[in-house]
């Protein structure tokens, strides 16, 4: 089992100061991110937190070589499609982080509601479908319209045998549909979560 990450490209892989590391890139946002694999207390393995390589992006897979003694990785960035690399000559300097933000910044606006409603960016399934979320905090639900959101092309879903009906507001604003399970993206990670795919709003 590898990092919990999903890419749309190839990973890199090779052995570092006797340690295997992955590195890969973020669907959408072109981060290129790394982990180390560990060995736990109890004798079984692990991955370290992901840490973002370097400042540049790609829409490409990285590379990554380990060469009498430094680890480097290279890139081809993805405007001007010059190549970057980095380069860190430990295990520590490469789980360090220092590029890695302490949580998830997200972008909110209001162009798309172009009201005092609030979004932020995201991506739906295998897809990476990129829908606008409505930021709330006082809701435990996560809707998606079902002409923005296909879940028929989505690899990564999974139904559950549950449907949900949601009214907002005055009553005006109905969600109903299939509950599923599938992966939210935010740039730098994604995790399995319920769904609910919306036949109408």
């Amino acid at each position: 089992m590898g990092p919990e990450a999903v890419t749309l490209v190839a990973p890199a892989i090779c052995f570092f100061h006797g340690a295997l590391f992955v590195a890969w890139t973020v669907p959408g946002v072109g981060w290129i991110m790394g982990s180390v694999r560990q060995t736990n207390a109890d004798g079984s393995y692990g991955w370290s937190a992901a840490t973002r390589l370097g400042s540049g992006t790609t829409n490409d897979a990285p590379a990554v070589a380990e060469f009498g003694g430094p680890l480097s990785v290279a890139w081809r960035d993805s405007i001007g499609n010059a190549v970057s690399y980095a380069t860190f000559t430990s295990l520590s300097e490469v789980q360090r982080g220092a590029e890695y933000p302490n949580g998830w910044v997200l972008t909110i606006n209001n162009a798309v509601t172009g009201s005092g409603i609030y979004t932020a960016q995201l991506m739906l399934g295998s897809q990476f479908t990129q829908v606008s979320m409505i930021v709330d905090t006082g809701s435990s639900a996560l809707a998606g319209i079902a002409n923005t959101y296909s879940g028929a092309g989505d690899a990564f879903l999974t139904s559950t045998g549950f449907a949900q009906f949601v009214q907002y507001g005055n009553g005006s604003q109905l969600f109903y549909g299939p509950v599923v399970q599938t992966f939210v993206t935010l740039p730098v990670r994604a995790w399995r979560c319920r769904l609910r795919c919306s036949g109408s709003t």
